[in-house]
């Protein structure tokens, strides 16, 4: 967690100066409605994206409907596990020397 928040928040904040960004480029303001300067644009997407209604497929199935996205990046996020942030800071110390 204390890696994973970090890098979340840099994320939204610079996709709200890519945004301004292209709005600068465009000769238009940019997201500038949330907050000043649009300094809570992030916060308001996040909580537009987790407030929106899920929508399954008729013909899907619901379980695997759902469960697709979080099995496509569990293997991003598992190489990632086995990597050193510092000399005594790994995730998970897996003893496969054919893998890692």
């Amino acid at each position: 967690m204390l890696i994973v928040v970090p890098i979340l928040g840099a994320v939204a904040y610079l996709t709200l100066w890519e945004r301004k960004l292209i709005g600068w480029m465009h000769v238009r303001l940019g997201p500038n409605r949330v907050g000043p300067l649009g300094l809570l644009q992030p916060i308001a997407d996040s909580l537009k994206l987790l407030t929106k209604e899920l929508i399954v497929p008729t013909q899907a199935s619901k379980g695997l409907y759902l469960l697709a996205p979080v099995m496509t990046i569990m293997p991003a996020l598992a190489a990632w596990a086995v990597i050193p942030f510092g000399p005594d800071v790994v995730l998970a110390n897996i003893n496969a020397g054919l893998l890692f």
